[in-house]
This record gives structure tokens, sequence and C-alpha cells, in this order.
């Protein structure tokens, strides 16, 4: 046996699929099935018990038992490779990440202080703006990965970008969530309620990120008109302001201020003066946070950026 197959067995062993251990490496799922039964002959005992379906399976007895300690293996392995690229000093310790312009978070501040707390030296060079020109950016090979928000169906998303790139790009959800919150002043009437309806705010101007201006991003105009939708109002009726989120004090004070309100669709929690975040009443789209890279990227930095991306989804239990 080898590390290639040690690590297919490994991908079959975390995803519990052969189909999602495919997807999630450069193998087929017949060539992931050949490694998996290599190793299983020279160790002369049965890891994974197939099921029905050629890509279903089940952990034996045995399984149970090895591959915990398979996977202590090549956890020492990669940590083996860094240590030897790090005196070679062959590698490129920059990686390029782009991200959205949020009031909140879909992980990617958490994970990137893992990357950085787990590859000391690298180099992390952001890159901000639209959704969608991040995803091109990732699909000419320009950044190495995008975190991105989808609101709507993400099979709808993951289909036309996979379409795009003749399914070069992969994608590893960071949040999933069926509700929004609402930023608003703390001196608004309304500012004590436990949840809001936004039927209710006929008057207020709403405020979304310029990338969200139906204007010059026709992509959006669905996320616009869906809040609209839910206000009550018709285009020319509907009070909507788009601004820089990067100047994001700059926006909170105008909330703070009672000069407008902000749909948040990734709230995290985090607390501004004179603003309170008040969920969202019959809201019913998805919401769900990705991060997006090319699966023919085989750098060192982006495989141990995209371990630190799995490891905050399954501590934060969000799975395709």
């Amino acid at each position: 046996m080898n590390f290639t197959e040690l690590g297919s067995v490994m991908a079959v062993y975390h995803y519990n699929s052969f189909s999602e251990a495919s997807n999630q490496t450069a193998f087929s799922v017949s060539a992931i099935s050949k490694h998996v039964s290599h190793v299983e002959d020279e160790l002369g005992i049965k890891l994974f018990e197939r099921k029905t379906k050629a890509t279903d399976m089940a952990l034996t007895e045995d399984g149970q038992s090895v591959l915990p300690l398979l996977s202590q293996i090549m956890n020492d392995y990669q940590t083996l490779l860094k240590q030897v690229e790090r005196c070679k000093g062959a590698r490129d310790s920059s990686i390029s990440i782009g991200y959205l312009p949020l009031i909140g978070s879909i992980g990617e501040s958490d994970i990137i202080t893992r990357f950085y707390e787990s590859s000391p030296g690298a180099n992390v060079i952001p890159v901000v703006m639209s959704g969608r020109d991040l995803v091109k950016l990732v699909d000419a090979g320009r950044i190495d990965g995008a975190f991105i928000m989808l609101i709507g169906s993400f099979e709808e998303y993951k289909n036309d970008w996979e379409a795009l790139s003749d399914s070069r790009l992969r994608f590893m959800p960071t949040l999933h969530s069926t509700g929004i919150h609402l930023a608003i002043s703390d001196r608004h009437p309304l500012a004590d309620r436990i949840s809001i309806d936004l039927a209710e705010l006929k008057d207020e101007t709403f405020i979304f990120a310029s990338s969200q201006d139906p204007r010059t991003h026709l992509a959006e105009a669905s996320r616009v008109s869906y809040v609209r939708n839910l206000v009550g109002l018709d285009a020319d009726s509907f009070k909507a302001a788009y601004m820089d989120f990067l100047q994001r004090d700059v926006v909170m004070n105008l909330v703070a201020s009672g000069m407008g309100v902000l749909p948040c669709s990734c709230y995290d929690g985090r607390q501004f003066p004179g603003v309170r975040f008040l969920p969202v009443e019959g809201w019913r789209q998805e919401v769900t946070g990705v991060f997006v890279y090319q699966v023919n990227n085989v750098s060192p930095l982006l495989s141990d950026f995209r371990m630190c991306v799995d490891e905050y989804a399954r501590e934060h239990r969000v799975s395709d």
C-alpha cells in the first residue's frame, strides 16, 4: 500500500461514502474502491462493509479498531511533509483567498485563523468582491479559493457553476440556515421585539451591499426582490440604499442612528453599539455559506486550508 491509497481510505472513512470521497478527491469512485481493496488485501482485514449500492458503506468491527490508527499515521505523514518542505524552502508561502464584504460571517474569519495557527509562516492574500466575480476568479485559476454566500437553492447555484467549469469547481459548505436577522436601531419603536415582521417596516430604508445593487448586478436582483416582497411594496415604493460593506463601521453607525435597517443573512452574534439584531419572521429562503476551490489545484497550502474548512464545518455540523 502507499500513502495515495491510504488517503483514499481516509476519505471514505471521513465522508462515510465512496461517492463523496470521490467528490472531495481527484479520483473516481472505481479508483477509490480499488485503493480501499488494495489496502484491505495488504492488511488482511476488511475495513468497510459494502452495502447494496456500490457507493454505500459501513465500518466493520476491524475498521472501527484500525482506522483511527491509520488516521494518525496519515496526520503524522502530513506533518512530515510540511516539515520537509519547510526545510527545503520549496513551498510558496502565500495563498489567495476571496471573500465577500459582509456584516457577519460565514466562517471565513475562524477558518483563516485556524490556517495561520496550523501553517506558521504562511500568508493569506485577501481578495474582496462579489460572489459571482470570486467564482470566476477561482474558475480561471487566478485565486486559490473563495468564501461565498448563496441565498436560494444551493443545488441551483452548484449545478450552474459546475456546468460553467465542466465540474472543475468543488464546494465545501461552512454555514447553512433558513433564517436571517435584521439590524435595527435600538431606539426604533420595534427594537424591543423578539422577532420582526418586515411588513411593519414599509417606511424604512433597507440597506444592502453595493454588490447586490440590481442596477449593476442583475443576478442579485432576486435577493432584493425577496426582501421587498416580504415588506409588501412594489419596486417604485420600496426604499433601498446600496453601500460598500468594507466600511462596516459607517454602515452600522447609520443603522444605529436610525437612517436605515439592514437585512443580515449571516449574523454571527457580534454586537454593535446602538444596534439590535432581530430574527426576521416569514423568511423561507435557504442561506448557505460555502468555500469554493478548483479540484485540479494541487497547491499544498490549499490542501491545508481545505482541512481547516472541513474541521470548521464538522465542528459546526455543517454538511452538503
